[in-house]
């Protein structure tokens, strides 16, 4: 099953139907199920917010596995290069600057591409730990995230993906090129029920809904440059 756009002009028959399972496709074997869907489908106005630059997404509670999970799926175009979005996802300060509430992110462990992330994110009320593994395809198109449970973790699970595609002004484009991408993000996790998930579901569900702006101004700001 594939699970991404390949061009806008066919997004609306990739958009109905089953958009949390296209998230748990691209999770580790052992997780997959895409007998489970989603309510949302896009709308014409949904696509026509697309073209202009706007996100279009989806986040919500949903029955995943069997367990209620908190899902988020998001389409938007971005103005960006691959590089840039390669930063986003491997490199420690990304997830700082990206996901909210995170107070630390350090690389714990690197094997070939492959990079596990460590972070702890929350407040003084809660505070949560977990290592995150990243693994890029070889083209960098695909990154696939998942939680090592072989590390102490206080969520319970987490997985997803960021997908990006060069819109057709900007194939054959090098790394370090800015061009315009479709890009595409989904994460399932799953707080383990309990006080938290009951109490603050809505809270929870609002501040996910800030990350794929969060992921566009980080890719869209040029990386500051190196020093010497």
């Amino acid at each position: 099953m594939r699970f991404l756009v390949l061009s806008i002009p066919r997004l609306r028959l990739r958009l109905q139907g089953a958009l949390v399972a296209l998230a748990i496709v691209v999770a580790p074997m052992g997780r997959a199920s895409a007998g489970e869907r989603s309510p949302f489908a896009a709308t014409a106005s949904d696509l026509e917010r697309l073209r202009r630059g706007e996100c279009i997404s989806y986040a919500a509670e949903e029955k995943v596995l069997g367990k209620p999970r908190m899902v988020l799926l998001a389409y938007q175009r971005m103005h960006t290069s691959r590089a840039r979005l390669a930063q986003a996802m491997v490199e420690p300060s990304a997830y700082l600057a990206i996901l909210p509430r995170t107070t630390d992110a350090h690389i714990e462990k690197t094997l070939g591409q492959a990079r596990w992330v460590a972070l702890t994110q929350g407040n003084s009320f809660v505070e949560l730990r977990y290592v995150m593994r990243v693994d890029p395809s070889d083209d960098r198109s695909l990154y696939r995230f998942s939680i090592d449970d072989h590390y102490p973790h206080d969520l319970d699970d987490a997985w997803g993906f960021l997908r990006l595609e060069a819109l057709p002004d900007s194939r054959g484009l090098r790394d370090g090129d800015v061009g315009d991408y479709l890009v595409a993000y989904g994460l399932v996790f799953d707080l383990g029920g309990g006080l938290l998930q009951t109490m603050f579901s809505e809270r929870i569900l609002a501040v996910l809904r800030t990350i794929p702006d969060r992921l566009r101004r980080f890719v869209e700001t040029p990386a500051p440059p190196r020093r010497p």
